[in-house]
């Protein structure tokens, strides 16, 4: 299966310009941001990049390298430079909100303790946050989520089958891999289109600059979401419960390491929050627009369900819901030749890197037969995403239901009509509307 059929009209003449109109977030080149990416690395594997001030990495193996090396390279600034400006102004209004009213999390007002946390840390905090909550994302939890997966894959598919159509991003995979994060958050799932709103605001952050207006939104968010959690948090601890929330606050923790604290917890439930709906939903509202364009995929999956993890992990290798990673050189570091200075912003163009053609035969050919390569869809090195195996159950079994129960799957609106969500890290739809014949 070749590359999107709709990027076929856009060709490379400039590869610069046509990078800087992805950054400048015109519709026209995130509809398809691959054929920049594919220029930019083109142009080589390390590239200097003069407008944005960052050093590209659009190699395979030199992205590998990058996210290997947690001692030349901080992920302090893993989001970018915009959703660091962008999260510290956040911060500073939340703060004030919950100090103008008074309100406490542990020993520090609300707002004012978040430290950062997993794939925003660096070691030794990043060792030691990282040691105390991969045990809560253990195969056996994965496995003993999935019957729950599905039954809510499937409650969410009742509403909709009957009238034979929906928008798969906010009626489907939105909406399931909220209430999937929400119930492992120890939340009732009717609080799901709640923590839904949190995540979509927190997300604005990333890959573009925000206004006084959307700051001060996410500040009301992060404050809500702040007096929200701390009482999850008090209603988990020392109880015996199973969720994820429940694992992560009750781990127990040797005589000589550091529990997590309050400031933590509340981080790694925004993270939990964003990395469960974002990348999982992106993902699977991206499957659906390929396979509505491709129906004789989805009768073959259909007739082969074995063969859908295959085809998700291929299917993110070439058409990755995030984009790229952020990373500052904290020590003259060479990378393929090229000289990166202490202090220089690197970004790791997942996306470009996983389409090197010196690893992968016909690259933009979307093939789930290929032999399996290292993916780097959820990173790699030390912060390699802990959450990766439960995100692909959930946008396995997603697929799984969706593919059982409906057939003939097309656009409901001319594919001209569709925007993608107006972010350089972010790739997906913001609406996918689709109609589709019901199977009995």
């Amino acid at each position: 299966m070749s590359d999107y059929g709709y990027c076929r009209e856009y060709g490379v003449t400039d590869v610069f310009h046509e990078v800087d109109a992805v950054y400048r977030l015109e519709q026209e080149k995130l509809r398809c941001p691959v054929t920049a990416f594919d220029g930019l690395r083109a142009a080589g594997p390390v590239v200097w990049l003069e407008s944005q001030k960052v050093f590209a990495v659009t190699g395979y193996h030199e992205a590998q390298t990058v996210l290997d090396d947690a001692v030349n390279f901080s992920s302090a600034n893993m989001a970018g430079e915009q959703a660091t400006r962008n999260y510290a102004e956040m911060l500073s209004r939340a703060a004030a909100l919950a100090r103008d009213a008074g309100r406490t999390g542990g020993t520090a007002p609300l707002g004012d303790a978040h430290p950062l946390v997993l794939a925003h840390a660096d070691p030794p905090v990043h060792t030691r946050q990282r040691a105390l909550v991969r045990p809560s994302f253990s195969a056996a939890r994965v496995r003993r989520a999935e019957s729950r997966i599905a039954e809510l894959a499937d409650g969410l598919l009742d509403k909709v089958v009957e009238r034979g159509r929906m928008d798969v991003r906010a009626e489907y995979s939105d909406a399931l891999m909220s209430q999937i994060v929400t119930t492992e958050l120890h939340c009732p799932v009717s609080d799901a289109p709640t923590l839904q709103r949190w995540a979509r605001i927190f997300m604005r952050a990333v890959g573009r600059d925000l206004t006084d207006a959307e700051l001060d939104e996410m500040a009301r968010a992060r404050f809500e979401f702040d007096e929200y959690f701390d009482h999850r948090i008090d209603e988990v601890r020392g109880q015996p419960v199973e969720d994820m929330l429940g694992a992560i606050v009750n781990e127990r923790v040797a005589e000589d390491e550091e529990p997590l604290t309050r400031g933590e917890l509340l981080m790694i439930c925004e993270l939990l929050l964003q990395g469960g709906t974002e990348t999982s939903g992106n993902t699977t509202t991206n499957i659906v627009h390929f396979l509505a364009g491709h129906p004789s995929e989805a009768d073959r999956l259909r007739a082969d369900p074995g063969a859908i993890p295959a085809f998700i992990d291929e299917y993110m290798r070439w058409d990755q819901p995030d984009q790229m990673l952020h990373r500052t050189a904290v020590n003259d570091t060479e990378v393929a030749g090229t000289l990166i200075p202490t202090g220089s912003v690197v970004m790791v163009h997942k996306a470009a890197a996983s389409r090197d053609p010196r690893v992968y035969d016909h690259p933009g050919e979307l093939d789930y037969s290929r032999p399996p390569q290292r993916s780097l869809v959820f990173g790699g090195g030390p912060h390699f995403c802990l959450g990766a195996a439960l995100g692909k159950a959930q946008i396995r079994i997603a697929l799984e239901r969706l593919l059982a129960r409906a057939t003939d799957i097309e656009l409901a609106v001319d594919e001209s009509e569709l925007r993608k969500i107006p972010s350089i890290v972010l790739h997906g739809f913001e609406q996918l509307p689709v109609r589709f014949r019901t199977i009995a």
